[in-house]
């Protein structure tokens, strides 16, 4: 297990610096390509593993100016995408499904993958099923 936090976004959405954000969007991209290039070329790693990305939190949508901001004054706030390539996830696009899903799914999801059930002491919900073969 890896896991990479990138914030240059966030630091250029609060400073309200678009083009640095969308800047910095294309760049974290180009990073996870070429995450995902180098695994796929060195045989331990190649076609046994997965990629999981995410954000912490959303950016609100329904006022244009909020985009510099987020938390529970911020509409829309709370909704987070989450991409994920792997052998073990069907290759669907996407994905637009009914239903709500919760960020705390994408820790059953990991311990999924590593072949372990994880069952905290608080409530969780299921692994995010709908991505795995």
């Amino acid at each position: 297990m890896l896991y990479i936090a990138f914030d240059e976004t966030d630091d250029f959405a609060h400073g309200g610096a678009y083009d640095q954000y969308i800047g910095s969007a294309h760049a974290e991209n180009a990073m996870m390509a070429d995450l995902w290039k180098l695994l796929q070329s060195m045989p331990q790693y190649k076609d046994k593993t997965s990629l999981l990305i995410s954000c912490d939190h959303g950016r609100g949508d329904k006022v244009k100016f909020d985009w510099k901001h987020h938390g529970s004054k911020i509409a829309d706030a709370h909704e987070i995408w989450l991409a994920v390539i792997g052998p073990d996830t069907k290759a669907l696009g996407e994905m637009k499904i009914p239903g709500q899903l919760y960020q705390r799914q994408i820790a059953t999801a990991i311990a999924k993958l590593l072949g372990f059930n994880f069952e905290p002491a608080h409530p969780v919900q299921e692994p995010v099923e709908t991505v795995f073969k």
